[in-house]
């Protein structure tokens, strides 16, 4: 859900988004004043170098473990299927 221009909430649209498969860290940062919110930005990395980036998320500890997680059960299914092959 998000708010467009004319400010009416959206349903189902995709704003911003990466491939489970275009990371393997994600690190949090936190610039000033969010640390009281507990939000942060997440900074998605793939060998070391940024691919997407979310700024502002709330509690973003937890949402760094789920995405994580989902980040391995994907990957680690992509490997699985590639060496059934």
């Amino acid at each position: 859900v998000w708010l467009n221009k004319s400010l009416q909430f959206v349903y189902g649209a995709d704003w911003k988004s990466v491939q489970l498969n275009r990371f393997d860290a994600i690190e949090i940062e936190q610039h000033e004043g969010q640390e009281w919110y507990d939000a942060g930005d997440l900074v998605f990395k793939e060998a070391g170098h940024e691919t997407f980036r979310l700024t502002g998320i709330a509690r973003p500890e937890a949402f760094k473990s789920t995405c994580m997680k989902a980040h391995m059960a994907y990957v680690g299914v992509q490997n699985a299927l590639q060496t059934s092959s």
